[in-house]
């Protein structure tokens, strides 16, 4: 089977997948009792919940058909690289006779577990009987017989097609029983048979060409990316640290951070307290510069007690000391401060503080 008929195969497949959900959806119509006063809005649901239903399937058909023909495509290439690369034996010889078999075809067999074997069939030359057959791994091919039911002996079977079904009749010559099997399958009918007159305009409908398909791809990254909101917000509520810190944040303005920066700094012994004029860029930067008024201590100590100092007034701002940025040298201590603006930045700093917390918490 080529690529074509593999497609078409599939959207058959597709047709009749989604022309069942129609007529479920009908049937959910039809059950609305005519004098019910919410008639009109239970089956304006029904609709929206067909159309949800039809552009989902529609469209994960359309891919899983992709996927379906290039894997069908691969097994034929497989399947035919091991038919031309089994090399039929020429040491197989006659059951009865005893001279050398010759070869006689060779076909593709898949066995039960979907496994490809290549089954060889070679006949003696003085046309003996049976011929044998043996797979590609050296195994022979041992024909089963049909056995009985019920005492295991071997039956005849016979076909009957008189009711215009197939009917395999099965009789034990050893026990005498009968068994049946209607197959129903038309006799003499085929599937090719039957025109489906609609079938091309569903197929229209139904199985998605790649503008089609594109359009779908489209629709539900959008459906999952207002999912990821969805979930995102949910998450959000239930994230009550976050938001009572969000609650009861004071967003400075520069000034206000000037003060308050140079009160907490005084506090621990810093003068020469000095704020740069803020620089735009990734939020606000105002580089701060300070001298340590306590001779005795380290620079490693002034730096120290500045980043404390800073970190406890600034901790309930959209204001952070830039950790990185503070030096201390011969009680000269420089620094950066960077300003949060907007309410997602803000939250995602406070989230990442919480986290850093809860981890510190944890043994």
């Amino acid at each position: 089977m080529n690529a074509i008929s593999y497609a078409d195969s599939f959207d058959h497949a597709t047709v009749r997948q989604c022309r069942d959900y129609e007529e479920m959806f009908r049937g959910m119509a039809r059950e609305v009792p005519v004098d019910d006063p919410e008639r009109d809005g239970k089956i304006d649901a029904i609709q929206r919940f067909r159309n949800v239903c039809i552009w989902h399937t529609t469209g994960e058909r359309a891919e899983a058909k992709i996927t379906y023909v290039r894997d069908m495509e691969n097994r034929d290439e497989r399947r035919e690289r091991l038919l031309e690369r089994t090399v039929p034996r020429t040491d197989i010889s006659c059951g009865k006779c005893f001279f050398r078999m010759e070869f006689l075809m060779k076909e593709l067999f898949t066995s039960i577990d979907d496994r490809d074997r290549v089954l060889i069939m070679y006949e003696c030359p003085n046309k003996c009987l049976p011929r044998r057959a043996f797979y590609d791994n050296g195994e022979e091919f041992v024909s089963k017989d049909p056995s009985c039911v019920k005492c295991g002996k071997p039956v005849i079977r016979s076909t009957d097609g008189s009711s215009g079904h197939l009917i395999v009749i099965s009789t034990c010559n050893a026990c005498g029983h009968v068994e049946s099997e209607d197959f129903d399958v038309p006799i003499g009918a085929t599937e090719d048979d039957v025109v489906d007159e609609n079938y091309e305009r569903d197929r229209a409908e139904y199985c998605l060409d790649e503008k089609g398909l594109d359009a779908y791809r489209e629709g539900k990254r959008n459906l999952d990316g207002l999912r990821r909101l969805v979930d995102e917000w949910k998450s959000r509520e239930a994230d009550t640290p976050t938001n009572e810190r969000m609650a009861s944040l004071r967003k400075l303005r520069a000034i206000e951070l000037k003060e308050l920066a140079t009160k907490a700094l005084e506090q621990v012994g810093m003068t020469s307290v000095t704020l740069s004029d803020p620089v735009q860029g990734t939020g606000l930067r105002i580089k701060v510069s300070m001298l340590d008024s306590d001779p005795k201590r380290a620079d490693k100590e002034s730096e120290r007690a500045v980043r404390n100092a800073l970190e406890q007034a600034l901790l309930d701002t959209n204001w952070r000391l830039v950790k990185t940025s503070l030096v201390s040298t011969l009680g000269a201590v420089t620094g950066e401060l960077r300003g949060y603006v907007s309410d997602e930045e803000i939250r995602k700093l406070i989230e990442q503080e919480n986290k850093a917390n809860e981890s510190r918490k944890s043994p």
